[in-house]
């Protein structure tokens, strides 16, 4: 197996798929934090909220590497990320809340595939409440704050846009990749079953068929006998 598609010690299709995906995913916002961050050097709060988000993306590398197993990032990846973009989406009244609202959707859609339905509830509410605060409290405040983006703010607002969003699309086309695989299995499992089911049939078969010869034999040579 290859850096970007590392292999794990499971035969279960679906936790390989969890752990290749947030191995990957832990890769690809390696780097985008690392720009991000590096980007926007000249605002400190930004600058400290990115290079927590790229502590939290090689983190999650190192732990997958060791542990080899998905489940403690996706919980970690969830936690952190849901507080963070929560406390932007409420507290940074100076910026386009736009991202951050797709970065919840984001987060929401990656605790679905990783961690399952329970999980994926609670991470769903959590995210609720502060877009639902967001909308009664300070959504006004936000509005009438923003400054016009100059044309190094519109292109970095694009870039982060275009990224979270073919990041959560990613999410979603390995989800159906995902079903679609176990789905074939199921079908092919179940031929399998059928196919030993037909075997074991015939073979019952048959012997019912010799069994009743040989009493029908043994019938006929008492009779001779006789």
């Amino acid at each position: 197996m290859s850096f970007w598609t590392p292999e794990i010690p499971t035969d279960n299709y679906l936790e390989k798929g969890r752990f290749i995906l947030a191995w990957r995913l832990a890769v690809v916002t390696s780097v985008l934090f690392v720009l991000l961050t590096i980007n926007f050097s000249n605002s400190l709060f930004h600058f400290i909220t990115y290079l927590v988000c790229l502590g939290l993306a090689i983190g999650s590398l190192i732990l997958l590497h060791y542990a080899k197993s998905a489940r403690g990032v996706y919980l970690m990846a969830a936690t952190v990320g849901t507080v963070i973009v929560s406390y932007n989406l409420i507290y940074l009244n100076d910026i386009y809340q736009v991202s951050n609202i797709i970065w919840k959707v984001f987060i929401i859609t990656y605790t679905f595939f990783g961690l399952g339905k329970k999980w994926g509830v609670v991470v769903l509410f959590a995210n609720l409440l502060a877009l639902v605060y967001y909308s009664l409290i300070t959504v006004n405040y936000n509005i009438s704050s923003i400054p016009n983006l100059d044309l190094f703010g519109r292109i970095s607002l694009a870039i982060e846009l275009t990224i979270v969003t073919s990041l959560t699309t990613y999410v979603i086309y390995q989800f159906v990749q995902i079903n679609s695989k176990s789905h074939g299995e199921l079908i092919s499992a179940n031929k399998k079953l059928q196919e030993r089911n037909a075997t074991k049939e015939n073979s019952n078969f048959r012997d019912r068929i010799n069994s009743n010869s040989c009493r029908a034999n043994g019938r006929r040579s008492k009779k001779r006998i006789q």
